[in-house]
């Protein structure tokens, strides 16, 4: 497992804190009419073509674990939907209200994001404030936001992504690991020190 690295990324954000955090009172009751399995992989965002959905339904397919998906196609990508309607293990909410996201996130037993690119992946940081592991892939910046507190995956393949989310769902101590290291990392990732970052670049700008 990697070490975090302590600087937050180039491109600054910051975690609501009081929305993302470990705290579970009150999810049980959000979440009730879900009926959520008790342990499942959890993707959310947008279903675009390059966040490689259909590999991740084939992966957790191969390890028998429920795929909870949160977030819509994006235009031109409903062939998404259509490549994953064949795995009946898999459980598409749709776009969900921002209330419960962060229950959502508890819930999981991972979040997983094998995207070929992001410009940053807020729900990575946001899912880590939550104490969920994080499977990401080692593509665009998803590898220096997650500073070495998630499993970055090299191996693009289902292969790969089915390996690295098994290391996270079957072994305890990694999962407890990464828990740790992604409470630490999201903990640097404030609005307050995003503000200071980007002031410091304006003041660079100006001078």
């Amino acid at each position: 497992m990697q070490r975090p690295r302590p600087a937050a990324p180039r491109d600054p954000h910051g975690v609501d804190g009081g929305r993302f955090h470990t705290s579970s009172i009150g999810d049980g009751e959000v979440l009730g009419a879900l009926r959520l399995p008790e342990r499942f992989v959890l993707f959310l965002g947008a279903l675009a073509h390059r966040r490689n959905v259909p590999m991740l339904a084939e992966a957790t397919a191969r390890l028998r674990v429920p795929l909870v998906l949160a977030g819509l196609p994006c235009p031109g990508d409903e062939r998404v939907l259509r490549a994953i309607e064949r795995y009946p293990h898999v459980r598409a909410l749709g776009a969900v209200p921002g209330g419960l996201v962060a229950p959502l996130m508890r819930a999981a037993s991972v979040l997983a994001l094998p995207s070929e690119h992001e410009g940053f992946g807020m729900p990575v940081v946001e899912a880590m404030a939550c104490g969920t592991p994080v499977v990401v892939s080692d593509r665009g910046a998803l590898p220096e936001v997650a500073g070495g507190a998630a499993r970055v995956l090299p191996d693009l393949s289902a292969g790969g992504l089915t390996r690295a989310l098994a290391e996270v769902l079957d072994d305890a101590s990694c999962a407890a690991g990464l828990r740790a290291l992604g409470l630490a990392r999201a903990a640097s990732f404030t609005w307050e020190g995003a503000a200071r970052r980007h002031l410091d670049v304006f003041r660079a700008v100006a001078d």
